[in-house]
């Protein structure tokens, strides 16, 4: 028993307890007799509660990519953990993101060269509910330009129709390229003469010669920041017209 109050109502506030920190309360009510005596009657069962988190606050980005970032912020006493928010602040709203029990969080799957602002709360838990402190202020950050990264080979080549003086081709499309780059090759000489580029992955040469043997190569390439980077020319393609 630390303290001791007595009230006349059926509710009690208890002011100027510690933030995130939990406390016990039991109460009892008593009968006060003519001549000043009271009688006190059994003890309610205990009641555990506790008091709302801190304001989180450093909150700060680190290691802004592409695509992602990394939030850290300070810890807050007596948290059970932290509610991470997107926070729009056009529409002065917040979107719950994640929820972690470290002062740490990592963000993923965002668009490069783009705004976010994020915001924290710590929480802690009820015996039937959770109850979160105040947010903390905004952290901006603006995700770096798209990493350029280079295609691989292209894979998959084989022949979909041919006709006597045309044919289609396809291959196994990628992810996080720009198009396509279509050559036929000569196997004798061993160089390869530029086509076409297309977006899709597949194309349908035309102007062939009837009953003729080509050779077709592709590689995919890459467009960000200014530069173009090209994988490596997929293997040769037997290709006959009828």
């Amino acid at each position: 028993l630390i303290s001791t109050e007595v009230v006349k109502e059926a509710s009690y506030t208890k002011n100027n307890l510690e933030a995130g920190k939990e406390y016990q309360f039991e109460v009892r009510s008593y009968l006060e007799t003519e001549d000043g005596m009271k009688i006190y009657g059994a003890f309610s069962d205990m009641y555990s509660h506790k008091t709302l988190p801190k304001k989180v606050t450093g909150v700060k980005a680190g290691n802004v990519e592409d695509t992602s970032v990394n939030l850290t912020w300070s810890k807050v006493t007596g948290a059970d953990g932290y509610f991470v928010y997107l926070y729009d602040s056009k529409k002065k709203k917040s979107t719950l993101l994640d929820t972690v029990d470290t002062n740490a969080c990592e963000i993923k799957n965002l668009s490069p060269k783009t705004t976010y602002s994020y915001k924290v709360a710590a929480y802690v838990e009820g015996e039937n509910d959770t109850y979160n402190g105040t947010l903390s202020g905004a952290c901006k950050i603006v995700t770096k330009e798209a990493k350029q990264v280079k295609p691989v080979k292209v894979s998959g080549m084989k022949v979909t129709k041919a006709g006597t003086t045309s044919a289609t081709i396809s291959w196994n499309a990628q992810d996080k390229v720009s198009g396509y780059r279509v050559y036929l090759y000569d196997k004798k000489t061993k160089k390869s003469t530029f086509v076409k580029a297309t977006s899709k992955n597949s194309y349908t040469m035309k102007g062939l010669k009837p009953a003729t043997q080509y050779y077709v190569k592709v590689k995919a390439y890459a467009k960000a920041n200014g530069t173009t980077l090209y994988g490596a020319a997929s293997n040769s393609l037997s290709v006959k017209t009828k």
